[in-house]
């Protein structure tokens, strides 16, 4: 069911007056991990939006970058999530 006009008019309304403050969560590696994998893997879907998908993939290659600083045999294992070099065929018959 969509939102309605009202609904969606204060969400943008609230969006404009908080866009600024600062959000902080804490996660640990692996959890990370696991968001940049599956960020990696929607960014590749060709519907998605490609303003979002810049905003995104600046928002990992930060995160990537950290990770990779802090632990760099994970460097290779984060890159390749973006490199379709690396994507696994799916078996249809599985």
């Amino acid at each position: 069911m969509p939102l309605g006009f009202d609904v969606q008019q204060r969400a943008i309304a609230a969006l404009e007056r908080v866009h600024a403050h600062p959000v902080q969560a804490t996660l640990n590696v692996q959890q990370m991990v696991v968001i940049i994998g599956a960020l990696q893997l929607a960014l590749r879907h060709p519907a998605f939006p490609a303003t979002t998908g810049a905003f995104i993939k600046n928002w990992l290659d930060e995160a990537i970058s950290q990770i990779s600083t802090l632990c760099p045999e994970l460097a290779p294992l984060l890159g390749a999530g973006s490199d379709p070099a690396y994507d696994v065929p799916i078996q249809e018959d599985l």
